[in-house]
């Protein structure tokens, strides 16, 4: 079972690199203690075999990537990411438009200096590139810490907030609302009703913890939060059943 966790963990890495942080957070969690769970050897047993599948998966793409860039990544964007992340111009159409469009805006509003500075550190090599803009959204985080923070704030509200991102049409984000805040609502008193289960929630609560910091430092759309509502409807489903009347519970328990 660890080892078929890994190769799915690796899988889900080379199509979303931002779940990286959640890979890291489980292979941690199996070693935890907790009521009813392995002795420690062997859940430390299990954590290695989750790392080493997962690393296993993702080789054959670090071994190509260093062969072609000269680093070990799952990919080359990162530092892009993090420029506009940082960019108020972030917000120039998101969320009301897609956030693509705000990102044409973040990179033609860049300079031709700065096009050249790039271009000249880089010399072609799409890592070191990624690394000049790593530097320059640090440079603009420190010239605006203040700012940066309450952009920071706002990005996770957008993704965890009642209307979708991008926007729709006012009946479309009407029935949004209607949908997703009684299962926000629903899920958060699930886990609280079954908050001593603290071992099992504490992977859904990383796993939600890990896109948080992943949305605050880049941004997120509707979309990219979507399978956290699977994990809303497991908690609150018990929540929900408990407000029925007692004899339509009993119908649907026969």
């Amino acid at each position: 079972m660890a080892v078929a966790t890994g190769v799915v963990l690796g899988a889900a890495l080379l199509t979303r690199a931002m779940l990286l942080p959640f890979a890291v957070l489980a292979v941690a969690w199996l070693a935890l203690p907790g009521p009813q769970v392995p002795p420690l050897r062997r859940r430390l047993a299990s954590a290695a075999l989750d790392a080493a599948a997962t690393l296993a998966v993702l080789s054959p793409w670090l071994i190509r990537s260093h062969a072609l860039t000269g680093s070990y990544g799952l990919g080359t964007e990162g530092g892009q990411s993090l420029y506009a992340g940082a960019s108020p111009l972030l917000f120039a159409k998101f969320p009301e438009q897609k956030v693509d469009e705000s990102l044409a805006e973040v990179f033609s509003a860049m300079p031709p200096g700065a096009k050249v500075e790039r271009d000249t550190f880089s010399q072609g090599n799409p890592a070191r590139e990624s690394d000049w803009y790593a530097y320059q959204a640090r440079e603009q985080i420190a010239a605006d810490p203040g700012g940066y923070a309450m952009r920071a704030g706002h990005k996770p509200a957008i993704a965890f907030g009642p209307l979708p991102a991008p926007r729709h049409g006012p009946i479309a984000n009407a029935g949004y609302a209607a949908w997703w805040v009684p299962l926000l609502l629903l899920g958060l008193a699930g886990a609280w009703r079954d908050r001593r289960q603290w071992r099992r929630n504490l992977l859904i609560a990383a796993h939600s913890a890990a896109l948080c910091t992943v949305t605050a430092l880049i941004w997120a759309q509707t979309s990219h939060r979507a399978y956290l509502d699977l994990y809303l409807m497991v908690l609150g489903a018990p929540v929900l059943v408990a407000l029925l009347p007692r004899r339509l519970r009993d119908w649907l328990a026969g």
